[in-house]
């Protein structure tokens, strides 16, 4: 297992849910990792090796400043009680695991959304765009009918880019899947669930 990773997309997500996130403010209640609690159970104690490797980790990750720990009282160079992240080094905690920041993604999507936007007729589709890049600009979070995998929002906006292009005009779900996706399936396979919600 990658302990590093692990510890990192933990203290990542819990980043990402936070006020600080949304705010972008610095300061405030840490983002932190109880070692002996449920979110990260690979900690053990009993387990010498492990636990040894674990802290090695953590004092190296405290070393590029990406984060800071706190040794369990009376147990300094032994058990490592909680982590937290230094959030003047987030951005060098996502690159120390390769993830992308979440906000280069909500920015990305609300690029495509502003890109698109201009050209579309259709109202439906005009008010989803709408409170979609309300959420990006507000939440900073991803609206739940569009993905973080960007390529996936990317083709759930073009089959709406089409609909829009369309018009009154019917089309058999195939045949717009086609001309849409050059697949006949793809459509079915991977947009229709999400456009029907």
């Amino acid at each position: 297992m990658d302990y590093k990773k692990a510890i990192l997309n933990i203290l990542l997500d819990k980043y990402e849910k936070s006020t600080a996130y949304i705010t972008s403010r610095r300061g405030g209640r840490r983002i932190m990792l109880k070692l002996s609690s449920s979110q990260f159970p690979y900690y053990n104690i009993e387990d010498t090796d492990k636990k040894d490797f674990i802290n090695s980790i953590i004092e190296d990750l405290a070393k590029k400043d990406i984060i800071g720990y706190e040794w369990l009282r009376f147990e300094e160079g032994n058990i490592i009680e909680k982590i937290w992240l230094n959030f003047d080094n987030i951005d060098e905690a996502y690159k120390e695991i390769g993830r992308i920041p979440k906000k280069k993604t909500v920015k990305d999507i609300a690029c495509l959304i502003d890109d698109m936007q201009g050209n579309i007729a259709c109202d439906w589709i005009k008010l989803f765009l709408d409170d979609a890049k309300a959420e990006l600009n507000t939440k900073k979070k991803i609206p739940k009918f569009l993905s973080e995998n960007i390529s996936e929002t990317k083709d759930f906006l073009k089959a709406l880019i089409h609909i829009d292009a369309k018009g009154d005009e019917e089309i058999l779900e195939r045949v717009f899947s086609i001309q849409c996706f050059g697949d006949s399936k793809y459509f079915e396979r991977n947009i229709r669930k999400k456009l029907i919600r």
